[in-house]
């Protein structure tokens, strides 16, 4: 990462400065400094200019995670973020006497952009938790919700079902999250059964079955893509899983034959969506296909990696690596392009990853 960017400086706690040091020299970064906040403050004292930057400077540098090969350093602009904060404070109604609740960790575009840069910029209340103390006690961000009355806070599917698991009926009893007006689940593929256990689960507490947002985005985009609409509870549809396969949507011809997948919502301000097939061609509505994405939200492409910057955009189109397809408008997500198999020279959509959605 650092050879990437070129890093000649890391910041870090004092607590952790003497181990990264120490991996920094191991790896061959001996030349990079290691500063701690304190330490920053104080040789840097005095006063500064206010930096005026342009819209496509260059503002942070997001990794992808690696899990598909080596980490990939997304360049995002300060158009890209203003984009896309301002699409999902309108998407959500954000307001300034909003109050954001989050766990998510701020190494994640969803805890940094979507519950920390976001309320910054709208002005809004923010309370931040470790992602640690989530693990250890789920029930502390469900309080969290209720201390604070949170109105917005995200979430993942796996964590969800955390969360569910480790709550009993009497601590529901003693919730109140009728504050909450936007629970946005994101990050992972959404399964609808979580989507309606979730709702089911605290609806006791309070929780609006409006209030829950399922959404998709990615790293390369900013952030969010498609979210439900604001005031719409989640929704779903049940698929032939057959026909699926062949790249077609149709209704189930049998109950072995379902398949049900979350709606992901609308195109968020300023973001269009669209399907096409492996050469680009766009396909029409209830066609699977390449997922695309473009708009001010989208990388200007990866540092230091002109090929790759080349498979991804194409005449201002995002490839997402995702295949989807677009039902009334919005959204579903169907899996992942290395995800799928080859049939008579067809693209097939792995069963595996859709039994997964069943979950």
């Amino acid at each position: 990462v650092l050879a990437q960017v070129n890093g000649r400086l890391v910041i870090a706690d004092v607590s952790v400065m003497a181990r990264l040091s120490e991996v920094l020299h191991a790896g061959g970064g001996g030349s990079t400094q290691v500063m701690s906040v304190s330490e920053l403050a104080y040789y840097g004292g005095g006063t500064a200019s206010l930096c005026r930057p342009h819209a496509e400077d260059t503002v942070m540098v997001q990794f992808s995670s690696g899990s598909m090969g080596n980490p990939r350093g997304i360049l995002l602009t300060h158009r890209n973020l203003i984009s896309v904060i301002n699409s999902m404070s309108s998407a959500r109604g954000v307001k300034a006497d909003d109050v954001f609740v989050s766990w998510l960790p701020l190494s994640h575009d969803m805890g940094l952009i979507g519950f920390h840069l976001t309320p910054l910029v709208v002005g809004a209340r923010q309370v931040l938790m470790s992602p640690m103390e989530f693990l250890k006690r789920p029930t502390s961000w469900l309080k969290a919700l209720h201390d604070y009355k949170a109105n917005l806070t995200g979430v993942t599917n796996s964590a969800i079902k955390r969360a569910i698991a480790n709550t009993r009926p009497k601590f529901i009893e003693q919730l109140d999250l009728s504050s909450l007006h936007s629970l946005i689940v994101g990050a992972e593929p959404i399964s609808p059964r979580v989507m309606k256990r979730l709702i089911r689960t605290f609806k006791p507490a309070g929780l609006k079955p409006q209030s829950v947002c399922p959404a998709y985005g990615l790293a390369e985009a900013s952030l969010a893509v498609t979210m439900t609409p604001l005031g719409n509870p989640p929704g779903s549809g049940q698929f032939s899983r057959s026909k699926l396969a062949q790249g077609k949507v149709s209704r189930a011809l049998n109950s072995k034959d379902l398949v049900e997948f979350t709606n992901l919502g609308l195109p968020v301000r300023g973001t269009r969506v669209r399907i096409v097939d492996d050469a680009h061609h766009v396909l029409e509505e209830n066609m699977v296909g390449k997922i695309e994405v473009s708009g001010d939200s989208v990388t200007k492409g990866y540092i230091g990696d002109e090929a790759a910057t080349r498979e991804i955009l194409n005449h201002g189109w995002l490839d997402t690596g995702d295949r989807g397809f677009l039902r009334q408008s919005q959204l579903y997500f169907v899996g992942r392009d290395d995800e799928t198999f080859f049939v008579h020279g067809r693209n097939s959509v792995s069963y595996t990853h859709l039994r997964a959605h069943e979950t």
